[in-house]
């Protein structure tokens, strides 16, 4: 900053000038500062939107189908709309939020689908009116501020079970908790959160049903845990916890372990094919992301010693996201003797245990079926399935106040309210993925879930359903 102007040299100045003329160069530059600032405050987006454009021309096709129903409500039904948030990590490199663009797009298509089914078909208040937030390393704290911010009644959505996803459902959580409605987070770790609530099953229920479908493949099977040890990736440590927890000892042969964050980790996932095809093993138990499991299948196959070994890999709901068949997760399964199989989140074929006017809603040919609405786009990654169940399980609690609250009290509820609700044990609905109950401590109580084997086609076959 410029010094006030002393005067003519020689020149004797009184000091309660320079004084009052720096007061005034200071001020001046402040309310610049402050100019400066308030227009970057105007014109720097808000983070809950529901703009078209707002987080990418990928992204664009359903976030206008979301403004549209926003604004439809808004304009036919004033004073009767709840505001939802539903919150993904909508920006950030796969090793910190573990979701591609592609499952982060279908997770949008059910939580719209949801909001659109519940606004037209239901036909009484409240009507939702959903946001979208980025829950990305960059930006969850701002987002999260938001929501406390403005008049939000739920979240939904909420990514997968990383270190960025946890630190916001802390912040959440924090008195007053908020209400939110995680679609596929599985993670043990983040019981106990006051506000969170979970329609995806847990690790351990996972990691029973793989430990379950062993079983049934064979029964004598000799087992090699293949374990992720990245550092901030929660689904990997509970699944490879819950894993050693429930295989018997006398099964387990061997663990094995690569760090899917390092630098060369593919030189490591060698060495563990190599492991593997060493040992006496029938079934591989893997805790890892989706991207690292193709180039361990296909090194398994390069491996001389596995060239006519059958081997069954078993991993959790993660693997989906190779549905279908992605080009950047080729790989082969030996000409048939490596079998896949995974623990689904929902069943992609809609089949038993979804409610046969849900299966209308997804499949058909009807105006508003996913199938119609977004004509080329795949439910096999189970995204759209259960982002669709957090949506209506959210709207589900708040239509308990509107049912029962008398002179429309619904519109005096807050978070609080609908955080009891869904924590008190009495919330059931038929979610697309199956029937859904939650406990008092927010999570799904044995939640029914399919296993299937995946093809390297991307095709998903011989569907069982593992009870819970």
């Amino acid at each position: 900053m410029a010094e006030p102007d002393p005067g003519p040299p020689g020149v004797a100045v009184d000091p309660r000038y320079l004084r009052r003329r720096r007061l005034l160069v200071t001020g001046a530059a402040v309310l610049a500062l402050a100019a400066v600032l308030s227009v970057l405050a105007i014109t720097r987006p808000p983070p809950l939107r529901d703009e078209p454009g707002a987080f990418g021309d990928d992204l664009s096709e359903v976030m206008g189908l979301i403004q549209a129903e926003n604004q439809r409500v808004l304009r036919e039904h004033p004073g009767d709309v709840v505001t939802l948030a539903h919150l993904l990590p909508l920006t950030g490199d796969y090793s910190d939020i573990a979701m591609t663009r592609e499952a982060v797009r279908h997770s949008l298509e059910g939580a719209y689908l949801a909001q659109r089914w519940r606004n037209r078909q239901q036909k009484t208040a409240p009507y939702v009116r959903l946001l979208v937030g980025d829950l990305g390393p960059d930006t969850w704290a701002a987002t999260v501020r938001a929501v406390r911010q403005e008049r939000i009644l739920a979240v939904t959505g909420l990514g997968a079970s990383t270190r960025v996803t946890t630190r916001a459902i802390e912040e959440l959580s924090a008195d007053p908790p908020m209400p939110a409605v995680a679609a596929v987070i599985t993670s043990d770790e983040l019981q106990g959160k006051p506000g969170l609530t979970r329609v995806a099953p847990l690790n351990s229920a996972e990691a029973a049903g793989g430990v379950w479908k062993a079983g049934r493949l064979d029964p004598g099977y000799k087992a090699v845990i293949v374990d992720d040890k990245h550092a901030t990736d929660s689904y990997s440590q509970t699944l490879g916890r819950s894993y050693q927890r429930l295989i018997e000892p006398a099964k387990l042969i061997d663990k094995l372990s690569f760090d899917s964050s390092a630098k060369a980790a593919g030189t490591v996932i060698g060495k563990v094919a190599e492991a593997i095809c060493d040992s006496a093993a029938t079934t591989v138990f893997y805790t890892g992301r989706a991207n690292e499991l193709p180039l361990l299948l296909s090194k398994l196959a390069q491996v001389r010693r596995c060239e006519t070994r059958d081997l069954a890999v078993i991993s959790g709901d993660d693997i989906a996201q190779m549905n279908p068949g992605r080009q950047d997760m080729n790989w082969s399964d030996n000409g048939g003797h490596v079998a896949l199989y995974y623990t689904a989140m929902a069943n992609p074929s809609l089949g038993k245990p979804a409610l046969p006017a849900l299966q209308d809603r997804f499949k058909s040919d009807r105006p508003d079926s996913f199938y119609t609405v977004f004509r080329n786009e795949s439910l096999e990654d189970s995204e759209a399935i259960m982002h669709h169940d957090a949506v209506t399980v959210a709207i589900a609690a708040i239509d308990e106040f509107a049912a029962n609250e008398p002179n429309s009290g619904w519109r005096r509820i807050g978070p609080d309210s609908v955080v009891s609700m869904l924590r008190s044990g009495t919330i059931k609905v038929e979610g697309a993925s199956g029937p859904i109950a939650l406990g008092e401590n927010g999570n799904p109580i044995r939640k029914g879930f399919p296993i299937l084997r995946l093809l390297p086609s991307g095709i998903s076959t011989n569907p069982e359903w593992y009870p819970g």
